[in-house]
């Protein structure tokens, strides 16, 4: 049994949590939403509520051009629309431009832009350098030499590697600190303990915990 009043506060505030849980009907217009369809508010007289799509259908109404509550919502599609951005920039040998991405996902390059930077902070190129970043540090540890590791994760050489600024540079991190001195401090913060450490360089790690020898050990 479906809660009128907490679905009919659900569609003023056009919450999306609600979203797949119940649609609303117009008496005048004929069409039924979901929760948050940005359209004008009804007038709560005229409004009805069903369990789902299929509910509102037999009772007459017609899904709303706007909002399609029969399919996913606009949070959902632009969920997919990133992450299928995103599986591509991870499989690309190259990193595509940001035309050729809303190109092979069938969007505007200014659409997969704001939605990529909605979802995620960053634009796709930054998401990308994020990413080839992310490689580099994996492959250094066991990596033969910087050069190997750089190509490895997507470099053109170790220019691009050693331009990211960093508290240890790349030949520093794939002998894991090696000869490296770290100074390093721990203190109460909101979330419990914090250690920071850093190298002549920079700071190169905040770490939280509860426990001083655990931090100690994670920084090791």
């Amino acid at each position: 049994m479906l809660d009128t009043e907490r679905c009919w506060q659900a569609l003023c505030e056009r919450d999306a949590r609600f979203d797949g849980r119940f649609v609303f009907a117009v008496q005048s217009t004929g069409i039924f939403c979901r929760p948050s369809c940005p359209a004008r508010r009804p007038k709560r007289e005229g409004v009805t509520f069903h369990a789902n799509a299929e509910a509102a259908l037999a009772a007459g109404f017609r899904p709303c051009r706007r909002c399609s509550p029969q399919g996913q919502s606009p949070a959902e599609q632009l969920d997919a629309l990133v992450v299928a951005a995103c599986r591509l920039i991870d499989e690309a040998p190259q990193t595509p431009t940001l035309t050729q991405l809303a190109a092979r996902i069938g969007v505007s390059s200014s659409h997969l832009a704001r939605a990529f930077k909605a979802r995620t902070g960053l634009t796709p190129h930054a998401w990308a350098s994020a990413r080839r970043r992310e490689r580099l540090e994996e492959r250094l540890p066991g990596a033969d030499s910087v050069l190997s590791a750089a190509l490895d994760a997507g470099y053109s050489g170790t220019r691009g590697a050693y331009q990211a600024t960093a508290a240890m540079s790349p030949a520093q991190r794939r002998t894991r600190g090696a000869g490296e001195t770290l100074r390093y401090a721990i203190s109460s913060c909101p979330l419990g303990l914090l250690l920071v450490a850093g190298s002549h360089n920079g700071i190169c790690a905040l770490l939280f915990g509860d426990d001083e020898a655990a931090l100690q050990a994670e920084l090791a």
